[in-house]
């Protein structure tokens, strides 16, 4: 039987546990992307909201994206709920993308309609 204590009940295989120096080395690579003043706790604060998370999957997945293809997709991954797609705009266009942009996830693109990677978003991206 498999001792949960220690993980929070989550069992864990000897094949996929990482080692320390696995964590020692995330947190180290972690720390090498690090590209404002705001440290960890800005970018984990940032990721900290679903919908912000999202939204980062989809800039890094597509590289650049309207605010309107934003909603869409945000709507689309908050179903069953599904908010309508104007009030998830407005929230992304006054709260969400900026936090993001803030944290360096996002960058506004050269026509400010559109966002894009920021730099920590690929540096973080690139950890795997």
């Amino acid at each position: 039987m498999t001792d949960t204590r220690s993980t929070g009940g989550i069992p864990e295989s000897a094949d996929e546990s990482p080692s320390d120096d696995d964590h020692r080395d995330l947190l180290a690579r972690l720390q090498d992307a690090e590209r404002t003043e705001g440290g960890l706790d800005e970018l984990f604060d940032a990721l900290s909201s679903p919908r912000r998370r999202h939204v980062a999957a989809y800039v890094d997945e597509h590289g650049r994206a309207s605010l309107e293809e934003l909603a869409e997709h945000v709507a689309e991954c908050e179903s069953p709920d599904r908010p309508s797609i104007n009030s998830v705009q407005l929230a992304l266009h006054h709260a969400d993308v900026p936090r993001l942009v803030d944290a360096g996830l996002l960058a506004y693109g050269d026509d400010n309609h559109h966002v894009e990677r920021g730099d920590r978003l690929t540096a973080v991206a690139s950890l795997e």
